[in-house]
Order: C-alpha cells, then structure tokens, then sequence
C-alpha cells in the first residue's frame, strides 16, 4: 500500500497518460540499438538481438505499468489481482488447458487470416513486415542446445508473458472495464489492441482471440496467475516445438502445424467451453 501522486484521476486520462508512458518507454527502448556498437557490441548477432528483446519488454510494458500504479494505485497488490492463494493455481492449470484446447481453432483461424489479400504495394509491406518478424523469430529459435532452450523460455516466453499481462490486462483492461462500466466490451477493446500491438496483420485476428480468452480469464478468474500461466504455455509451446524441431524429433515445423480434421477442432474448442465453465463461470454464479 502506498499514497498514489495523482489519487481519484478519471479512466480516460489515466489512459492518456500510460499511453504517453508507452510511447516514451519505445523510444528508451529503440536506442539500444543505437547504444550496443557504442559498448563493443555486435547488433546483428543473434543473442544480443535476444538481449535486446528482453529489455525492449521490459521498458516498454513493465516499466509503464509500474509508474502508472506509482501514479495512480494506492493498493498495488490490489490492483494486479496477485492472488497466489492455492484456488488461483488450479485455476491457472484449467487455463493453461483451455488454451491448450483452442491451439487447433487459433491455428485454423491464422491460416485464414494468413490468406487476406491487399492492394499492391501495401500487401507487399505488410507481408515483409511479417515475414522479417517470422525470421527473427526464427533466428532466436535456431540454437537447439538446452542452454538456448532455457533462455528462450525465459526471455521468449516468460518475459512476454508476466510483462504483457501486467499491462494488458492489469492495466488496460480494468481501466477501459471502469470507463465503459462494462467488462465485456473492455475485453474485446483490450484485445483488438493487444492484437495491433503486435504490428501483424497477416495474425491480426488470432491474436485477438487469444486477447479475448485472455481478458476473460482475467475477468472471471480474478488473478493475474492464471494468465501469466495460461500466456507462458502459449509462448513456450511455440519455444519447446522450434527445439524438438531443430533436434529432428519433431517432424513438421511449428509455423506450418499439420491440420486437424474439422470435427476434432469443434470437439477441443467444445470441451474447452465446457471446462472454462466449470471453472471460472460456475464459480462466479455460485
């Protein structure tokens, strides 16, 4: 508990205001670049790439929200839901499942969204934008050593995972949730934005609906555990599936998932549903 500067501020400057903490915490964290060769480092080398990532994280959605509840919270704990009561637990395993349930669904819709198509040249920019972030990606997924592994999953992951949720859902979500005074359409605005902030088009809409499940386990779940569990096993699967492949013991690519049978993905996406339910929403009418 703390005295917050700037107590009884309304939703929308609030919003303003950690939108301008946003913008000035990208532009710390795009001179890094201009700042590794100063220090002796190589920019273009993979793991200082990896490095950079990290720190473009954690300036750019950690620090915004620590100032804005520096600003604006005076009951910081409160605030983030940092419920780790054992419930919360079994909640976050039920979510980590859910979105494992949904992985078939996502993965149909991104192949749809993947094949939008428009105008030249702005089809031609958006897919070099999405193929330059895939190559990254790609380059930081490339050293199949367990070493790799564990950094990956700590700065691919979990970084993205805790940093994210903070500022989505802790954040943007519930200060849109007291604007709007309606939960349902603060989550599908803070979804939509969490999409774009990921600058993808072409995986524009599965990231919304990543943003939704997210935003409603917050919603009924009430703790940011659940979330930054159920965000980590999404990112790591992608992180573990790159180093089976790379090991040749996984036999596809993890960007080109084999297809599953339509009636398999309804009856996944049903008994997600169906434990989503019993979980978060049973709960609440009890």
């Amino acid at each position: 508990m703390h005295t917050p500067i700037f107590p009884n501020t309304k939703p929308f400057p609030k919003l303003m205001a950690f939108l301008g903490m946003f913008i000035g915490m990208l532009l710390v964290a795009s001179c890094l670049t201009l700042l590794v060769p100063l220090f002796g480092g190589d920019i273009m080398a993979t793991r200082t790439l990896l490095w950079v990532q990290c720190a473009t994280q954690l300036l750019t959605f950690l620090v915004p929200v620590v100032l804005f509840i520096l600003f604006y919270e005076s009951d910081e704990r409160g605030f983030l839901k940092a419920d780790f009561r054992g419930r919360s637990w079994l909640q976050a395993l039920a979510g980590m499942a859910i979105m494992l349930l949904l992985v078939p669904a996502i993965d149909e819709v991104t192949k749809w969204n993947d094949g939008w198509h428009f105008a030249e040249p702005l089809e031609g920019i958006l897919r070099q934008i999405t193929e330059r972030s895939q190559q990254l990606i790609e380059s930081f997924m490339a050293d199949a050593s367990v070493p790799g592994l564990i950094l990956n999953i700590l700065i691919i992951a979990l970084v993205p995972a805790v940093c994210e949720e903070l500022f989505f859902r802790c954040v943007v979500q519930q200060t849109f949730h007291k604007w709007f005074k309606n939960g349902h359409v603060a989550i599908l605005v803070t979804a939509i934005i969490f999409s774009l902030a990921h600058g993808e088009v072409y995986a524009f809409v599965p990231r919304v609906l990543m943003g939704i499940v997210l935003g409603y386990l917050f919603y009924y779940g009430r703790s940011v555990v659940v979330n930054i569990c159920a965000h980590f096993l999404n990112n790591a699967l992608i992180v573990v599936m790159y180093f089976l492949y790379h090991r040749e013991i996984l036999g596809f690519s993890p960007d080109e998932l084999p297809s599953f049978d339509w009636w398999w993905v309804v009856i996944f996406t049903i008994v997600a549903g169906f434990l989503f339910y019993v979980t978060f929403l049973r709960k609440e009418k009890e």
